[in-house]
């Protein structure tokens, strides 16, 4: 049996070699759920969060 991206608006076959999973948050339950996700959503979002990380750490000086 297929599995497919769980991803909203994607529907890309999951890797079955190497499955990957991301968690978000979700707002109803207060805490971080799961999702099976695509080679392609992964890549999406770890590069989202490495950016999200990156913008916190740069220190700009205001002179």
């Amino acid at each position: 049996m297929k599995k497919y991206c769980e991803m909203q608006n994607c529907n890309k076959e999951l890797n079955s070699i190497d499955p990957k999973r991301i968690y978000v948050y979700d707002d109803k339950i207060e805490d971080e759920i799961p999702l099976s996700v695509c080679d392609n959503c992964y890549t999406n979002a770890k590069k989202e969060e490495n950016d999200i990380d990156w913008s916190h750490s740069v220190y700009e000086e205001n002179e």
